[in-house]
């Protein structure tokens, strides 16, 4: 009877031990402490992502789903696709990018813009016409970039106390750090998310709104420089966005590993509808090169273009008989409701995104002495486990063989 106990013991441990084995298995938990305060997580996430001036990126955009608000079921649905090349210092951009699901493989669905700190060119391939003006144009596609979006360092307005230390903005995490950083929570366990541990940061509402308001959740990579590997957002309880990167990859900036999503998912609910949205990253070069070329293009033999600033309509290549360029012909100007018909989305968070320099003849950008300072990208693939949750897994498998052994044990020895 006293062995009989003693198995019935046994057979319930093991099925403890076989059941949290198999949790392990399909869980993404790792029970390792958070050891990083709030300052240290702040400034590990500052140097790394605070120190980026300028960058190189080319990236596809794709709208995964999309339903209507309730109230507006016949809201058009926002533009599927985005292919962007775009290099940027922060006030001067160069873009090409397309709508087309087959990215830039026709030439009619090519559209670039520049900006070179005086003047704007744009150019529409689907058209075969441009314009240039002076300044800005107060256009999206101006400062959209879909990957400063999804990683959320796109430069935030600094309040009027803090603009002395962050004079071109901040990013997200930062400002509302230092806004709510009384209501800062760091959890107490590392929580895994692509394979990789992280130390996860909640930061309640601003002080003096209504408590419970507004609360943002960050997962921050531990050993990948504090990339952030998943963000959430709830307003009022409910979660209306979350972001989380599905694969990694590390690029070097002046020496320093500097860690990116390589694909990342974004679902968001607002006024405009339910989006799930997928970002896939090509190239990623923080702190490249530029020169002042990076930021111009010549308009392809036959453009149409609209010359703002002198008055000038003309096609590139026309010629006068005294062999200067002339108004070839009246060129009706390009209006902001024409180039919207092309590139501009219905969304806030959905609208048509900007490439950048140059095309050498292998297809690669290219600006001025640039291919030199190139820097190599190496891909981290996605994990499923980490080690601890595999070798628990491990220790279950074995308990429970020790377990199947020990019963034809007994049973051999009772007959």
């Amino acid at each position: 009877m006293k062995e009989y106990h003693t198995l019935n013991n046994f057979v319930v441990f093991a099925i403890v031990i076989g059941v949290m084995s198999i949790y392990a298995i399909g869980g993404t938990a790792d029970q390792s402490e958070s050891f990083m305060d709030f300052d240290a997580l702040l400034a590990g996430s500052e140097s790394t992502y605070g120190s980026i001036k300028t960058m190189r990126v080319s990236y596809s955009y794709r709208l995964v789903d999309y339903k209507p608000p309730i109230n507006d079921p016949n809201m058009p649905a926002p533009v599927a696709y985005q292919h962007v090349e775009r290099v940027e210092d922060g006030k001067r951009y160069h873009i090409r990018y397309s709508l087309a699901e087959d990215g830039f493989d026709r030439p009619e669905s090519l559209m670039e813009h520049a900006f070179d700190g005086k003047i704007t060119r744009e150019y529409w391939g689907s058209r075969k016409n441009g314009t240039i003006c002076t300044g800005l144009t107060g256009r999206d596609v101006e400062h959209m970039n879909r990957f400063k979006e999804f990683t959320l360092t796109e430069p935030q307005i600094a309040p009027d106390y803090l603009k002395e230390e962050y004079p071109n903005g901040v990013t997200m995490f930062i400002l509302l750090s230092i806004l709510r950083k009384s209501s800062a929570v760091i959890r107490p366990y590392l929580e895994t998310v692509a394979g990789q541990p992280c130390h996860v940061v909640e930061l309640s509402n601003i002080k003096g709104r209504q408590p419970g308001s507004k609360k943002d959740i960050f997962w921050l990579a531990h050993d990948k420089g504090m990339c952030l590997m998943k963000y959430q957002r709830y307003e009022h309880n409910k979660m209306d966005m979350e972001i989380e990167v599905e694969q990694i990859a590390m690029a070097d900036m002046d020496g320093t590993s500097i860690w990116y999503p390589v694909k990342v998912r974004r679902k968001e609910e607002n006024d405009f509808g339910n989006f799930t949205e997928e970002l896939t990253v090509k190239q990623f070069v923080p702190n490249v090169k530029v020169v002042e070329n990076t930021f111009q293009f010549d308009f392809p033999a036959g453009t149409d273009v609209y010359d703002m600033i002198s008055g000038l309509s003309y096609v590139v290549g026309g010629t006068s008989p005294d062999g200067e360029v002339s108004p070839v012909h009246a060129v009706e100007p390009v209006e902001e409701t024409q180039a919207a018909e092309e590139t501009t989305d219905r969304t806030p968070n959905l609208v048509e995104s900007a490439p950048e320099g140059k095309e050498d003849e292998s297809g690669e950008l290219a600006d001025e002495g640039q291919d030199k300072d190139r820097m190599p990208i190496e891909t981290v693939p996605d994990k499923d486990k980490t080690f601890g949750t595999k070798t628990f897994s491990i220790f279950g498998v074995i308990v429970l063989a020790a377990f199947g052994l020990l019963i034809w044990y007994k049973r051999s020895a009772h007959s």
